[in-house]
């Protein structure tokens, strides 16, 4: 046995152990520095990461002249070509934050710029003249003064709208402070704020627009209602709706003489998720305080888990255990048919706008028996309840419809110098 480990055993050890780690450890450096010559790395390809969120600032980071460092993410991009020169207007990474539109000789549409949650790190509409090819910048929220809560800034752009010459957007996201803004763009104003509106968008309701905004997550939803007059800007609050398991108030339509209808639900121990409605009432939209009760507690149908309403006919129809039809015009109330014996009905899912639950005299509706589906085809005027697989009005295969980048690209009605692409 070797001297120096016959006399101290555990020291000769260490020593023997220390020899053969600094051995290995020679081998790697040696071979990762090999390694690592033999990697290059061209720097226009390296996209700078923040460690954390950005946080937001009093003005924002200025924004370089072209959007090629987004565009190996890019979804969609707008060019323009100018001789030999392409230039990149925008590009977007989702169908999401596609927000673009033309005025006259403008193309209005949000910057698709990116940080790393995924969203815009400043929310700007910028418009573009398609005549000079100058862009400039309509908003910006960062510099807007629209004082959002820090923590609970709007992430993206959730409309963008012309509505008589004028340009309305909202902004929203999840859980998330959001405004309505209205610039008048034949007069290049300033964006003023309209009203304080989650995720909101502008709809034409019969003869009326509205701001509807609101939230939804899981099995609940919720719309604020807000009536706009576009000549003076201004909105009148209508009510706030509750949908799916949120207890309250939904709304089911608007008549032709303004009135709003709405539906208290509650829940239920066999469907929390849809309760039964308890009565019906109607809003004036002119006059909110207006509120009129047309279908009250005492005379509701018991158990009703659906509501319909067909504008066509102002008529509402009832479902649950049995079928009415109540004639919104007339004040009238009547029993259609029982429900088939352990079938839960309800209306049918449609493929597509076109194919509508209710025409005319006639609706589809869905039969529930245990993990078993029916189709079932009312028909109003004959009190008749029957199976079909296909209910007759319905078509056999969906309209075709054209993508939505091209309905898109045609709604802009581009130059030929101007090309919007999807990578």
């Amino acid at each position: 046995m070797p001297f120096y480990l016959k006399n101290n055993g555990f020291v000769g050890l260490m020593v023997i152990f220390a020899v053969l780690f600094l051995g290995i450890a020679g081998v790697t450096v040696i071979y990762l520095n090999n390694s690592v010559k033999s990697i290059t790395v061209a720097p226009s390809s390296i996209v700078p990461m923040p460690s954390k969120f950005p946080e937001r600032k009093s003005s924002p980071t200025s924004l370089p002249s072209t959007r090629s460092l987004f565009s190996p993410k890019a979804k969609y991009v707008l060019e323009r070509k100018e001789g030999n020169k392409t230039e990149e207007l925008f590009a977007i990474s989702n169908d999401a934050l596609l927000n673009i539109l033309r005025w006259n000789n403008l193309l209005i549409f949000s910057d698709g710029g990116q940080n790393d949650n995924g969203y815009p790190p400043d929310i700007q509409i910028k418009s573009h003249n398609i005549d000079t090819g100058k862009t400039d910048i309509i908003f910006d929220n960062l510099k807007s003064g629209s004082e959002f809560n820090t923590e609970k800034s709007p992430d993206f752009l959730s409309s963008l709208q012309v509505i008589e010459n004028t340009l309305y957007f909202s902004l929203g996201g999840y859980l998330k402070e959001g405004a309505v803004f209205w610039v008048d763009l034949s007069f290049s104003g300033k964006p003023q704020k309209l009203v304080a509106a989650r995720n909101a968008s502008i709809s034409k309701l019969r003869n009326w627009y509205f701001v509807i905004g609101g939230e939804g997550d899981s099995c609940w939803s919720e719309r604020d209602f807000y009536l706009l007059d576009t000549i003076n800007k201004t909105v009148k609050k209508i009510t706030t709706a509750e949908y799916g398991c949120n207890k309250g108030e939904e709304s089911l339509g608007l008549t032709n003489e303004g009135k709003l209808i709405i539906a208290y639900h509650g829940s239920s121990e066999d469907n929390p998720y849809r309760g039964n409605y308890e009565y019906i009432s109607t809003i004036d939209i002119l006059n909110p305080e207006n509120k009129k009760i047309i279908i009250s507690r005492d005379k509701m149908p018991d158990k009703i888990s659906w509501l319909l309403y067909s504008e066509d006919k102002n008529q509402l129809l009832l479902i649950g255990p049995s079928i009415y039809l109540y004639d919104v015009t007339g004040d009238l109330l009547s029993k259609i048919t029982d429900s088939p014996k352990d079938i839960k009905l309800s209306p049918l899912s449609m493929p597509s706008p076109e194919e509508k639950i209710w025409q005319k005299d006639r609706v589809c509706l869905s039969g529930e028996n245990g993990d078993k589906y029916t189709k079932y085809e009312l028909d109003i005027n004959s009190k008749e309840l029957v199976k079909a697989e296909l209910c007759s009005f319905v078509p056999l295969q969906a309209p075709k419809t054209t993508s939505k980048l091209k309905n898109l690209i045609d709604s802009l009605n581009l130059p030929p110098n101007y090309r919007l692409i999807e990578n």
